[in-house]
């Protein structure tokens, strides 16, 4: 029997089946060959796309490939297998470094989750236990928590708070207008040591910081806002004692520094009232002694010896009066002090000082005069020693009810941080004096360009005499040319002379000097101002002696009221102060004449009598003819 051939697939030549057939023939024989393959053929739903890739490969490959070919496809298939499991164990470590990658992200998420409670419970036991008011309400204004020292601030519980809107339990207009602008503007506002309506009352007032906090969402909008305060009622009543003793020191500084000035002033009026008024008496005495002891050589050298050293005593008392307190602070304006001022500076220091007045300015506070001329006076000698300059300029006006002192030089500058160095009434004194006094003092000084200084200073008693200024009387000469210009009366007339000095030395050294004189006679001695107006009213005395400075009425307004009711009687100021601006005061109230007491008896006696003399000009450095007889 003929052997069948069979082809590659199995089968008989020439023999037929059908495609079915064939495919369980194909499988049957693979299985044959290996059982493995079959294995890989089947579906396996749990292996991945990169797995089954390989698989598929092989088989096209195997069901392409002839019978004659099977040791190339076990090699392919080994290669293969190989690369899958190369493939499987990089997944796998790509699956473990995932897995570990998850397994600290969760253990940092429990860490942080942890950290999270802690905190959480942390700034929960602050917001319970913390002793300063906190709440949170949302942006309507109601509350959403509060915290046990909010409750307690109120008297009530933190319950009670919530839900309920913070306005209506406290109606207030002022603070719920802030509280819309905090969530209008997206900004905190703070409040300092202020009262609440909500925590106080008529009978409890307590003063609050608080500090009012927005919280926004994701979306920028305002959802939560944080309400803290913090309670300062002992804090705020300590600062109002303590601004109420610096108050009082200030007070008592001030009242030391005018006691100062009172008792500069006592002094300056003791060598004024009493030691130069003995000295000029004892020269009227002196005086006397010298007409009659005429034509002895050594008795007139030693009178004359005498006056020298009356003159120098007088001199000395008069400087150390001014170093005291100057006579001119109190008997002229602020505007006539500085230019007595002006030429004491620059006969002493060689400074000229220009002075600018605006205006009439006669503060009636002693403590501001005094104040500003111990200002002035000590920023022209800081001018005068530091500044390199010969000329400096000095303004004083009245500015909305203060009295501007402004002082300017063109020299080197200074340092500001050196005031504090010097000692004395220095510019560090004058600016916290500055200070008790409720002014302010203004400092500007460049390098090689000079400075300027400015004080000013409430005048609070100023009123409309500053406007109105003191009215202005006539020289005597407007309303008496006759008596002007009258020549001395017959040697037969007597003078009637009514002698005006508070200083009753002084007024008998007058009538020794004027009752030696054949045709003088002293009609009557007055003690004051009113007392010489009276007696001049009855006496109506041909001259009046008058003394400038004097109690209860002042010897200008003495001479002004006898100039009115006795037009023909001539008055003669008599005085130890040597200032032009007192000098010119009396003058418009109607004095022909002002005299020095240290002046010589002759000068004393031509102006009694009329007489016009060509004297030396007087002794503050003015050209006026002290002997001027009108």
């Amino acid at each position: 029997m003929a052997a069948d051939v069979l082809d590659g697939q199995g089968m008989k030549t020439g023999e037929t089946c059908s495609a079915d057939e064939r495919l369980c023939r194909d499988e049957s024989f693979d299985a044959g060959r290996t059982g493995s393959l079959i294995m890989a053929a089947e579906p396996n739903h749990n292996v991945t796309d990169s797995e089954r890739k390989p698989r598929r490969v092989y088989e096209r490959l195997h069901a392409r490939e002839p019978p004659s070919q099977v040791p190339l496809q076990d090699s392919e298939l080994r290669r293969l297998n190989e690369l899958l499991e190369e493939q499987v164990q990089a997944r796998t470590a790509e699956l473990q470094a995932t897995i570990r990658c998850l397994q600290d992200e969760a253990a940092r998420r429990m860490l942080a989750e942890g950290k999270l409670r802690r905190r959480s419970q942390m700034l929960e036991v602050f917001f319970q236990h913390t002793i300063t008011p906190l709440a949170f309400l949302d942006r309507s204004f109601h509350f959403v928590r509060v915290n046990g020292a909010y409750a307690e601030a109120d008297g009530k519980t933190p319950e009670y708070f919530v839900g309920k809107n913070h306005f209506t339990l406290y109606p207030d207009a002022r603070m719920r207008e802030i509280f819309e602008r905090v969530v209008r503007t997206k900004r905190p506002y703070r409040a300092h040591a202020r009262p609440l309506a909500c925590f106080d009352g008529p009978q409890r007032v307590r003063y609050w910081n608080w500090q009012l906090t927005p919280l926004l969402n994701d979306a920028g909008e305002v959802r939560f806002l944080v309400f803290n305060l913090e309670d300062v009622t002992s804090q705020q009543k300590a600062l109002n004692e303590l601004q109420q003793r610096a108050h009082q020191l200030q007070k008592l500084t001030l009242e030391l520094s005018q006691a100062e000035d009172r008792e500069r002033r006592r002094l300056a009026e003791v060598l004024h009232d009493d030691l130069q008024q003995v000295l000029a008496a004892a020269k009227f005495h002196l005086g006397l002694l010298s007409a009659q002891v005429q034509g002895n050589g050594a008795l007139e050298e030693l009178a004359g010896q005498v006056a020298n050293l009356l003159r120098e005593a007088i001199g000395k008392s008069r400087s150390l009066s001014h170093e005291l307190s100057p006579a001119v602070l109190y008997q002229s304006d602020l505007g006539g002090t500085f230019e007595w001022l002006a030429r004491q500076v620059q006969a002493k220091h060689g400074l000229v000082v220009h002075v600018e007045v605006r205006g009439r300015i006669d503060p009636q506070s002693e403590t501001l005069r005094a104040f500003l001329y111990k200002a002035g006076r000590e920023m022209l000698f800081n001018v005068a020693k530091h500044a390199g300059v010969s000329e400096a300029r000095l303004r004083l006006q009245h500015v909305r009810r203060s009295v501007w002192l402004t002082i300017s030089d063109k020299g080197c500058g200074f340092d500001p941080s050196v005031l504090g160095k010097g000692g004395g009434f220095g510019l560090l004194s004058i600016h916290e004096r500055v200070q008790l006094l409720g002014g302010r003092m203004r400092i500007k000084t460049v390098a090689g360009k000079g400075s300027t200084f400015l004080i000013s200073v409430p005048d609070h008693e100023c009123d409309s005499r500053e406007a109105l200024g003191e009215p202005a009387v006539g020289r005597p000469g407007d309303s008496r040319e006759a008596t002007a210009g009258r020549m001395p009366e017959p040697a037969s007339h007597r003078l009637r002379v009514l002698l005006v000095d508070d200083h009753k030395v002084v007024r008998e050294g007058l009538a020794a000097l004027l009752d030696s004189e054949q045709d003088i006679d002293v009609v009557g001695q007055a003690a004051s101002g009113p007392e010489a107006v009276e007696m001049a009213m009855a006496l109506q005395p041909d001259v009046v002696v008058m003394d400038v400075a004097m109690p209860a009425m002042a010897g200008d307004e003495a001479a002004r009221s006898i100039g009115q009711y006795l037009p023909q009687t001539r008055i003669v100021a008599l005085s130890m102060f040597e200032e032009t601006s007192i000098a010119e005061r009396m003058r418009r109230a109607g004095a022909q004449t002002y005299l020095l007491k240290t002046s010589p008896a002759e000068e004393l006696l031509a102006a009694i009598r009329g007489v016009r003399r060509n004297l030396p000009p007087a002794v503050d450095g003015t050209t006026e003819d002290r002997a001027e007889c009108r």
